[in-house]
């Protein structure tokens, strides 16, 4: 490495992993393995994990597409305000 240059927020290598969902239990063993595996040294504590599901269904998180519930995630009152 050239003098003067730094590793620091160079992606160096990337990892996946794939699944057959269909034995899957939602047990979430493969996450905890795989966050124990490869941030146990210095430098990987902010490491980013990305839950990516493509079985049919409801999906992550829980009922996320429900617009009646969320109705786009937030609500006005009658005078426009927003409601939290």
């Amino acid at each position: 490495m050239p003098c003067g240059q730094s590793t620091v927020g160079r992606v160096m290598a990337q990892v996946a992993m794939v699944m057959n969902l269909d034995k899957c239990i939602g047990c979430h063993t493969c996450s905890v393995t795989c966050k124990q595996t490869w941030t146990n040294r210095t430098g990987v504590e902010y490491a980013w994990f990305n839950n990516v599901e493509t079985k049919p269904g409801i999906g992550y998180p829980r009922r996320y597409e429900d617009q009646e519930k969320w109705k786009g995630g937030w609500t006005l009152d009658r005078r426009g305000r927003l409601v939290l």
